[in-house]
């Protein structure tokens, strides 16, 4: 649920070979489906890769879902995104969906 002017942090982003960054610059994201009161940023900083037992901190950010524009009414919307990013091991994506109900 996201208020018109809102911003909220959905997840973290890096990509790790046993527990060490192997990404070359910093990700990139994009909406493949989605209305344009939503835009997605990634906030660049050291995260923890928890989901892959990892204690260190290693180069990411976290993503940045915010509703802009005039949001009038209550819409239930879909939002389809990608992230791509750059490794020594070639370039990779991956990708997402959320139901986000956006409140004016």
């Amino acid at each position: 649920m996201l208020k018109n002017g809102e911003a909220i942090e959905l997840h973290t982003v890096f990509y790790i070979s046993n527990c060490r960054s192997i990404m070359i610059g910093r990700p990139e994201i994009e909406i493949v489906e989605g209305p344009p009161e939503l835009s997605l940023a990634i906030k660049e900083e050291q995260v923890v890769p928890r989901r892959f037992d990892c204690v260190n901190k290693v180069p990411g950010g976290t993503v940045i879902l915010t509703a802009k524009g005039s949001v009038t009414e209550r819409t239930e919307v879909n939002l389809i995104y990608r992230v791509k990013y750059k490794t020594k091991e070639g370039d990779r994506q991956v990708g997402g969906s959320y139901i986000v109900t956006l409140l004016p």
